[in-house]
């Protein structure tokens, strides 16, 4: 795989998740019926899979190796910084965090660290745990 697949993958994946997110507003609207939504939802996400099945995030981004050394010796900024590359929103709730949103090229990624953290160090935040919230879409 030459240097530019990868790029032109991530590119792919973020012209699908837009698709996907004007697909739901044409089934909210009203313009499509359920079963042609379904349709068109289903294969847009087997593509996308299929995209992310090729793609080797873990490689693509050296900002997601040693995330606990920039954590713990950075500032409020770089720690901002640093959720915004793993989460598209963070849910908080009288202060607590109670769900998440990962960030659509990261979400396989982010999906494992946070059950490798889940497994190692068994945190449970926000009362019933760390969950990814379900879109509100």
């Amino acid at each position: 795989m030459s240097d530019k697949a990868p790029a032109d993958s991530l590119g792919a994946i973020e012209s699908i998740d837009r698709s996907l997110q004007r697909l739901d507003q044409l089934f909210v609207w009203g313009h499509w019926d359920e079963s042609r939504y379904r349709a068109e939802r289903e294969r847009l996400e087997r593509i996308r899979k299929e995209l992310e099945d090729t793609v080797e995030l873990e490689s693509l981004d050296p900002k997601l190796t040693g995330l606990l050394s920039p954590w713990d010796s950075g500032d409020a900024v770089v720690r901002r910084e640093l959720l915004a590359t793993l989460f598209a929103d963070i849910h908080v709730s009288r202060g607590h965090v109670v769900g998440y949103t990962p960030s659509p090229l990261r979400q396989t990624q982010v999906m494992r660290l946070l059950e490798t953290v889940r497994r190692k160090l068994s945190v449970n935040v926000g009362g019933d745990g760390f969950e990814p919230t379900a879109s509100s879409v």
